[in-house]
């Protein structure tokens, strides 16, 4: 459980600096809710808010997970190595893409029940967002 104020320790510096990036987007819901609340992200040169998914939520449970797998799908499609991403800021019509992308599959993951078995497939996700537009 996470605290607030005085009580909440104090961040840790990453340990990997390769692998921990400034790059923050989030979204959060509760089971039964209809989503549809703006995804944040934020950077230290940048900010910006995306509309998400509007979906009935039944199980939340791997809704980061699939977010995060999202993101690193497309990441990887870009074969983005650690010094690139940092030049994703400067090309935000390509991360909004990516940020699309993630939230998409955290929408579809959010209205199934389960965590692995509940992960949209390649062909979901493009389709879900076709029909989303």
């Amino acid at each position: 459980m996470f605290r607030r104020g005085a009580d909440r320790p104090a961040r840790r510096r990453c340990r990997c600096p390769r692998l921990c990036h400034p790059l923050r987007a989030v979204r959060r819901g509760r089971t039964g809710e209809r989503g549809g609340a703006p995804l944040r992200w934020s950077h230290p040169d940048a900010e910006g808010e995306l509309p998400c998914y509007a979906v009935n939520v039944v199980d939340s449970t791997a809704a980061g997970d699939a977010f995060v797998g999202g993101l690193l799908c497309c990441l990887a499609e870009l074969e983005a190595a650690a010094d690139r991403i940092e030049h994703l800021i400067a090309e935000l019509p390509r991360l909004h893409a990516m940020l699309r992308f993630a939230a998409a599959c955290g929408a579809l993951t959010v209205t199934r029940r389960g965590s692995f078995a509940a992960m949209p497939t390649s062909d979901e996700v493009p389709a879900f967002m076709a029909q989303q537009a």
